[in-house]
């Protein structure tokens, strides 16, 4: 397993201006845990404890390379929340981040019913048959959107995740914008983003798990783009290798099959408070990044 200072070396390596250092917060009940760490015997004290090694480890690196001349890359701490396991997980969402301050937060759905539905596809049918009375892909992903609305309206997360990861596994296509009451949930929830000002994630894992685009896919890109919506870049790197991954094809993407004029960023300002800045699309391979790999 890759450490997090061969990723923050990696970072740095691809010059990239700013980069976030995130963690999936713990989850709170042993009957959550993955299979992989059921057979590390894991418990979720163990996660809580993973959680507390990574923000120690983090905070020092932000405060160590973020003064350091030689290097041209920001370090932002975050940590990513477990939608879909309840009000529980949303509750313990928000002492986690009264304990660690981190600088911001990403708001994902990765459960529904607290079924995992982005580990494979026999999962995801698991999840949709359980949720919905008649395995109705319709009513899956309605279940998806309000569960991320009911996310955003607790947590008001800095950034969304994988917006539309409710489409991974279905193999069959889907005609999201054929069902206008999700339609309706999707813009609520795009018109909560943007009444705090958050950032909605191009998210190049997608690629790299087989779609010819970041999440979400054009078609929401551009309906959340219609209504005011910024978005970020990020490759929801679990390794070294994963840094930066596909941003050559998801620039791409978003210069040829989207409106996007723009792309929004966190950085830190001088008393190391949050704040938001854009780059014209036009200007973004000017950038070092683009020819360091």
């Amino acid at each position: 397993m890759d450490t997090l200072d061969e990723v923050v070396d990696k970072a740095i390596e691809l010059h990239f201006q700013t980069y976030c250092l995130t963690e999936h917060m713990p989850r709170y009940k042993d009957e959550d845990l993955y299979f992989e760490e059921i057979e590390r015997r894991f418990t979720y004290k163990c996660l809580v404890e993973q959680f507390d090694q990574f923000y120690k480890h983090a905070k020092v690196i932000k405060e160590t390379r973020n003064i350091d001349p030689q290097c041209d890359t920001r370090f932002l701490i975050g940590f990513e929340t477990e939608g879909g396991l309840g009000d529980y997980q949303l509750d313990q969402c928000l002492k986690l981040r009264l304990t660690y301050p981190v600088d911001l937060i990403v708001g994902s759905i990765h459960h529904l019913d607290s079924i995992p539905i982005d580990i494979d596809r026999a999962n995801w049918l698991k999840a949709k048959d359980t949720t919905t009375s008649n395995g109705s892909i319709r009513d899956f992903y309605f279940l998806y959107f309000k569960t991320q609305q009911l996310m955003i309206q607790k947590l008001r997360p800095e950034v969304i995740g994988h917006f539309d990861l409710i489409r991974l596994y279905n193999e069959d296509g889907d005609q999201l914008f054929q069902w206008p009451e999700v339609v309706a949930l999707i813009e609520e929830n795009i018109d909560l983003i943007n009444s705090y000002d958050g950032l909605i994630e191009l998210n190049s894992a997608a690629i790299r798990k087989g779609w010819p685009s970041p999440y979400p896919k054009s078609d929401v890109i551009n309906f959340i783009f219609s209504r005011g919506g910024k978005f970020c870049f990020s490759d929801d790197a679990h390794s070294v290798g994963q840094v930066g991954l596909n941003y050559m094809k998801m620039l791409e993407f978003v210069e040829q099959s989207t409106e996007i004029d723009k792309i929004w960023y966190y950085d830190l300002s001088n008393t190391d408070k949050l704040i938001q800045k854009s780059i014209p699309v036009s200007r973004l391979r000017d950038h070092v990044f683009w020819n360091s790999g």
